[in-house]
Parts: C-alpha cells; structure tokens; sequence
C-alpha cells in the first residue's frame, strides 16, 4: 500500500470512532414525566415540533406519565395530547369503524392544537417534565 493509500485509511479509520467527523448530527436520548392537575397522565402521546425547518418533529407515546424520546439538539414547540373515549358510540357512515367510540380530550388546547409549550434540548439535560393544569 503507497504512503497516501495507507494515510487515507488511517483518517477514515479515525473519523469513523469519532462523532465529530459525522455529517449528520447525533439524536439526544432524554425522557421525562407528564402530570395533569398533579396526577399523572395515563396514556396518551406527546409531539416535539422543531421551530426549525432542518430537524424532524418526533412524536411518542405517553404511558404512566412516563415517555422516552430521541431527538435532535434545538428548539422544540411541544404538544401534549390525551383522548379518551367518551362512553358512547360516535355519529358516523356505515362502514368499518361506524361502531367506535367517541372521544374528546382531556388535555387543554394551549397544551397541544394552541400549545405555549416548549423545550430547549441540550446535550446536557435528559429530562424533560411537564405539569399541567386545566385551570
């Protein structure tokens, strides 16, 4: 192997143990607890909307109040949803699903569709809590 040969595998061998040398940034392990009215919300999901237009929003379930999450470093709009079913069949067309449920949320709107929330994801954080009330 020439001299250049040997060099250039010597620098993609490197760069390969070292993040640095990605092209694409690494995602950001972080989690975290979701309470409404001090309990915690039993199921439901929650949407991280990046305020840029170069990272992928991220949308995950909520369970127990506990979610997890991998997302880019940056500012997320944060949308926090709950429905739950309302104990009586829904007004629909005949068809598949014309049986289901109605449901409504139990979340409050400046939580999700006019959400004020937001989170500010930074390498050395991993975890996020939100408390919420309906008041």
């Amino acid at each position: 192997m020439s001299w250049w040969g040997l060099r250039t595998a010597m620098v993609v061998a490197a760069c390969g143990g070292l993040a640095g040398c990605s092209s694409e940034p690494a995602q950001q392990a972080i989690a975290g607890t979701v309470e409404l009215d001090g309990r915690p919300v039993k199921t439901g999901h929650i949407r991280f909307a990046p305020f840029d237009s170069r990272t992928s929003s991220a949308e995950v379930f909520i369970k127990d109040g506990k979610y997890t999450a991998k997302l880019m470093t940056g500012s997320y709009k944060v949308e926090i949803y709950s429905p739950r079913a309302k104990g009586k069949p829904a007004k629909r067309i005949p068809g598949p699903g014309a049986d289901a449920d109605e449901f409504d949320e139990s979340i409050p709107a400046r939580y999700n569709i006019k959400t004020v929330l937001k989170a500010d994801i930074v390498k050395e954080k991993k975890e996020y809590h939100f408390t919420l009330d309906s008041k």
